[in-house]
């Protein structure tokens, strides 16, 4: 799992594990808000609808304004059209 900034594509958090899981993604998540260089540039989570990236702390970082999250298969897809 990684995490990159849109404007550069620089990658700014990245993790390896065996599985997906909560608390691997809201720490990589985490990182790369930490990491952003301003608040116009700020990370974007791209991600289907699995729990280890629909959660609590997540949703406190997206509702703040520090991540933005765009859904899989659905927003992408729309944009598209």
């Amino acid at each position: 799992m990684a995490a990159s900034v849109g404007s550069s594509r620089s990658l700014i958090a990245w993790r390896v594990s065996e599985r997906f899981e909560i608390a691997s993604c809201v720490a990589i998540m985490e990182e790369a808000v930490r990491k952003a260089v301003s608040g116009d540039d700020r990370p974007t989570l791209m991600a289907d609808g699995g729990i280890e990236n629909f959660n609590g702390a997540l949703d406190a970082l997206v509702g703040d304004g520090r991540l933005s999250r765009v859904l899989a298969l659905v927003d992408v897809d729309s944009r598209t059209r």
